[in-house]
C-alpha cells in the first residue's frame, strides 16, 4: 500500500510538472493570427442606429396617413382657423427627411467601414446597382399594374412610359406629380435615383 501511494504521488508530480510545462509554453507561446484578430461575426453584423428608429417611425406613419386622408377636413377643425393647416396635408414633407436619411447612412455606413478599401474600390455603377437591387424589381411590377389597369392609354400617356421605367420621368421642373400616368407615388425613386447618381462624385471630392 506504501509503494502504490508512491508510485501514485510519483505519477501525480509527473502530471503537474507536464501542466506546468505546458502553461509555461502557453504563456511563452505568441499569440496566433486567430488571436489577435476578433471573431468575423463581430464586424459580420450590421451597424443600427437606434436614434433614428422613433423619427422614422413618426415619419412613415405620417406618409401614410398624408396618402389616405391627406385631403380630408375633420369636423374638429371645420370653419376654423386651422382647417387648411390640418397634420395630414403636410404629410409629404417628411419623404425629404427620407432622402436625408438615406445620405446620411450611407456616408455613416462608408465612413466608419472596417474595410475602406473595398469601397474605394467599388465602381461608379455598381454602387448604383447595389442601391437599385431591391427596388427596381418592384418598380417595373407596379408599372406592369399600372399599365393593366388603365383602360385605354392615350399616346400622351405612352411617352411617359420609358422615362418612367427608367427613374428619369420627374427630372423636369415643370412636370406636375399630380399628371403622372403611370406609377404617380414613383417619382420618390425617381429623385432618389438622382440622388445616388450624384452621391460617388460628391463623397470622393469631400472625403
Amino acid at each position: 500500500m506504501g509503494r502504490g501511494s508512491k508510485d501514485s504521488g510519483i505519477e501525480m508530480g509527473v502530471v503537474d510538472d507536464s501542466i506546468g510545462l505546458q502553461q509555461d509554453k502557453d504563456i511563452e507561446a505568441p499569440p496566433t493570427d486567430a488571436a489577435q484578430d476578433p471573431a468575423p461575426s463581430q464586424f459580420s453584423r450590421s451597424t443600427y442606429l437606434t436614434a433614428f428608429g422613433f423619427p422614422r417611425f413618426i415619419a412613415s406613419w405620417t406618409i401614410v396617413w398624408y396618402h389616405f386622408y391627406g385631403f380630408q377636413h375633420f369636423p374638429i377643425w371645420r370653419n376654423s382657423t386651422w382647417e387648411s393647416q390640418y397634420p395630414s396635408r403636410w404629410g409629404y414633407t417628411w419623404v425629404y427627411f427620407f432622402y436625408m436619411l438615406s445620405g446620411f447612412v450611407i456616408t455613416y455606413t462608408r465612413l466608419t467601414a472596417k474595410d475602406p478599401q473595398k469601397n474605394k474600390q467599388e465602381g461608379y455603377f455598381m454602387f448604383i446597382y447595389h442601391r437599385l437591387k431591391g427596388i427596381y424589381p418592384l418598380h417595373l411590377v407596379a408599372i406592369l399594374l399600372c399599365v393593366w389597369n388603365l383602360p385605354a392609354p392615350s399616346w400622351s400617356d405612352l411617352e411617359h412610359l420609358p422615362l418612367t421605367i427608367f427613374l428619369v420621368h420627374v427630372w423636369r421642373w415643370d412636370i406636375n406629380l399630380e399628371d403622372l400616368p403611370f406609377n404617380g407615388p414613383s417619382w420618390f425613386l425617381s429623385v432618389l435615383l438622382a440622388f445616388y447618381l450624384l452621391f460617388k462624385p460628391l463623397y470622393a471630392g469631400i472625403t
